[in-house]
């Protein structure tokens, strides 16, 4: 009987002690900021981009903010991969994220940054590569540098109220494949989607003074320069409209559709603007296209299946022959397309100079001849033909820029007696091929 008494009281006292420590624990997660029924009972992985600012901030132990500038994340200490950044850490209101602050941070998925905040730092989420969902906040007025290049933004909304739009802030984001821009957008960089590869479309509130949008394309409210065309919009064929006259630097870069483009009235295309363009086939230049550019070759830089450049009749400037770019003369040769599906090309007798990288990388090109007329070979102008054998540079060449045959065999160029002028350069490069 006393020992049945014994081991009554000794669970009672153990009963006791459970509950206490259950009591401590709740105790201990109230101050914490958690909530222990939401960390069980809600899979924060799993919540959708709606549910995500409704989601409990993340522990203030997680920041670091100094002068109201949250400067360091630190990850390991929090599980979740959807991340809800407080107002404020320890009583000091956050307004600002500092640079870096979540760089290459590969553990979250998620973000909501509350509207306290009013500036964000450049590349603050650099390389996030996991990140895919972002809530910015209501007040925040320009999209810096590089913000969220190499993430896996899928879609976004930009706050009304930001007016700029930086360089790259979008880019190497492969999953995002369509963005709206708001009425008060005063500024978008020329790189600002740069290899955004599977962007299909661009959206611009009809309400912008300073940007419009037509069929996904971003164009300048009056539709007279071209800004941007998706890397990854489906059609295969576009014709620029009638009121554009200029094309933004990159505007068709990395293109993954398209095959032919018609630049009706266009008379300035920046630099690199069908960079790395590999589905590019065809161009073709209307009349108004007179900028002569010694190195036009680099507008299609990386363009590896170009077959084809048009110039219609009428342009004063140039003159295409078998989809070969020349002046309107025909006395320089400007652009030889990487892809024409020759061989062995002969340059016409009436060529006298071969342009700055007019056959830049063209790795298919195994011989070409260079007729006694032609006085000059460009800087570069057959840089990166690595399979070009036998090429006899006549007696008639009096200049060899810089580079002109970088990357090419030394033992595959024969050089006359009689040049006047080899640079340096160019030398050099070709004996570090012996």
């Amino acid at each position: 009987m006393k020992k049945r008494f014994l081991l009554v009281v000794v669970l009672f006292i153990l009963a006791i002690g459970i509950v206490a420590c259950d009591r401590k624990n709740e105790n201990n997660n109230a101050q914490n900021g958690f909530d222990e029924n939401i960390i069980e009972n809600e899979d924060v992985n799993a919540v959708s981009n709606e549910d995500l600012r409704e989601m409990a901030p993340t522990l203030e132990s997680a920041f670091k903010v100094v002068d109201g500038t949250l400067t360091i994340f630190y990850d390991e200490i929090v599980e979740e991969n959807k991340i809800v950044i407080p107002e404020s850490v320890r009583g000091e209101v956050i307004t600002k994220i500092a640079a870096s602050a979540f760089k290459e941070n590969e553990n979250i998925e998620g973000i909501v940054i509350p509207n306290t905040v009013v500036e964000i730092d450049e590349q603050a989420f650099i390389d996030c590569k996991n990140l895919s969902e972002v809530i910015l906040p209501e007040n925040l007025v320009s999209i810096p540098r590089a913000l969220f290049y190499g993430t896996a933004i899928e879609t976004i909304d930009i706050p009304e109220g930001v007016k700029r739009i930086e360089e790259n802030a979008f880019g190497n984001c492969n999953s995002l494949k369509e963005i709206n821009i708001p009425a008060s957008v005063e500024f978008i960089d020329d790189w600002s989607f740069l290899d955004t590869y599977n962007l299909e479309k661009i959206n611009v509130d009809e309400n912008n003074i300073n940007f419009s949008s037509e069929k996904g394309v971003l164009f300048d409210k009056d539709k007279t320069l071209l800004k941007m065309y998706p890397a990854n919009k489906k059609d295969d064929a576009y014709n620029v409209p009638d009121s554009v006259v200029e094309i933004s630097a990159s505007a068709f870069s990395n293109l993954r559709n398209l095959k032919n483009i018609n630049l009706v009235a266009v008379e300035k295309i920046g630099n690199v603007a069908f960079l790395n363009s590999t589905s590019l086939e065809e161009v073709t230049f209307g009349n108004a296209y007179a900028n002569p550019t010694e190195e036009i070759a680099y507008l299609f830089r990386g363009c590896t299946n170009l077959k084809k450049i048009n110039v219609e009749e009428g342009n004063n400037v140039f003159d295409s022959v078998d989809g070969v770019l020349y002046s309107k003369d025909r006395t320089r040769l400007m652009y030889f397309p990487c892809n024409k599906g020759m061989n062995l090309f002969t340059i016409p007798t009436e060529v006298e100079k071969i342009s700055s990288v007019a056959f830049l990388e063209c790795e298919n090109l195994e011989g070409v001849i260079i007729p006694d007329t032609v006085k000059i070979i460009g800087e570069s102008a057959f840089e990166g033909c690595v399979n070009l054998k036998d090429v006899v540079i006549p007696d008639g060449v009096e200049t060899i820029e810089k580079g002109a045959f970088i990357g090419v065999p030394r033992t595959s160029v024969k050089l006359p007696d009689g040049v006047k002028n080899v640079d340096e350069i160019f030398e050099e490069a070709l004996q570090e091929e012996e």
